[in-house]
């Protein structure tokens, strides 16, 4: 299983933050949060509390186990989903034809990278 350092570096990723943004989120240096991510010093609790309001799964960083599945998802993703879920019925099925398609386009040039290599 990963370090508390590394899970907090990966949720920092998924948010697509550097280390001095997301220290700042609580007040920190990118220093302190280098140290964190190098498991060289480990947050204390207000830490945790403000970069949890950013949207940091916490249970996942202090325990390896994601709160939901829809914690792991990017902003982005997290807005493609409350979309569709906004979505009246055909905006839905136009969702669903248009991610099937994408999906395909992407499996087709996989497939034929693979061939290639």
């Amino acid at each position: 299983m990963d370090s508390l350092g590394k899970r907090l570096q990966a949720e920092r990723k998924r948010l697509g933050l550097g280390q001095e943004e997301f220290a700042g989120l609580a007040g920190l240096t990118r220093t302190a949060q280098s140290l964190y991510e190098r498991d060289q010093r480990h947050p204390d609790t207000a830490y945790l509390q403000a970069i949890a309001a950013a949207g940091v799964d916490i249970q996942y960083v202090v325990t390896g186990m994601r709160a939901s599945p829809a914690a792991a998802l990017s902003a982005e993703e997290a807005a493609l989903l409350d979309n569709y879920r906004n979505a009246d019925k055909q905006g839905r099925e136009s969702l669903d034809n248009v991610s099937k398609a994408l999906a395909e386009v992407k499996a087709k040039e996989t497939s034929r990278d693979k061939k290639r290599g």
